[in-house]
């Protein structure tokens, strides 16, 4: 069971093979003993109800809050931040999705904001799919490959065609209006 301190939302996760949960909160928080910022990344292993850090916030060049994150086979992070960063030698927006490698701490973009109609989002949960699609949500409402989409609405991008297809309506919900703000697809 995963318990926090506080009233933090979890806004950025990403479910291991092994079951662990790479999460990071919207505000500082302590998890199973583990106090962190918002630009950390926690390892929470929901059957021992332990948690380790899995990435340190004081690897960007200032504060950041993390808002999306997948991890990649090869162990390399893929993630979003709530507003512009620098880590491992690259600045980018809060739209951009960025490729960490922890081993060798570069940073290289792997999706740019500017691919969005309005040129300026907040991407705000990512995960990458086997066939290297990704499924991405976002704070506002954006057009993106051809689709208009909503917050609430998972999107999948082919990389390689630019192509957007609808992958979860929000209108699914009950309330027909929520937010969807991570995601972890396996």
């Amino acid at each position: 069971m995963l318990t926090t301190s506080g009233a933090s939302d979890i806004d950025a996760a990403h479910v291991l093979s092994n079951g662990h949960i790479i999460l990071s909160t919207e505000g500082d928080e302590t998890i199973a003993g583990v106090s962190f910022l918002d630009g950390d990344l926690i390892e929470f292993d929901p059957v021992g109800g332990t948690a380790t850090f899995a990435f340190h916030e004081s690897l960007f060049s200032g504060s950041a809050d993390i808002d999306g994150v997948a991890v990649l086979a090869n162990g390399n992070i893929l993630l979003s931040t709530a507003d512009a960063a620098t880590l491992g030698g690259l600045t980018f927006g809060g739209g951009d999705i960025v490729e960490y490698n922890s081993q060798t701490d570069v940073a290289s973009l792997f999706f740019s904001e500017s691919l969005f109609t309005s040129g300026v989002v907040n991407v705000d949960g990512v995960s990458l799919l086997s066939n290297s699609n990704l499924v991405l949500t976002t704070t506002t409402n954006e057009t993106l490959g051809g689709l208009t989409f909503r917050d609430g609405d998972l999107v999948e991008y082919n990389r390689t065609t630019g192509a957007a297809t609808l992958y979860f309506d929000e209108d699914l919900f009950t309330a027909g209006a929520a937010d969807v703000d991570a995601v972890s697809v396996r």
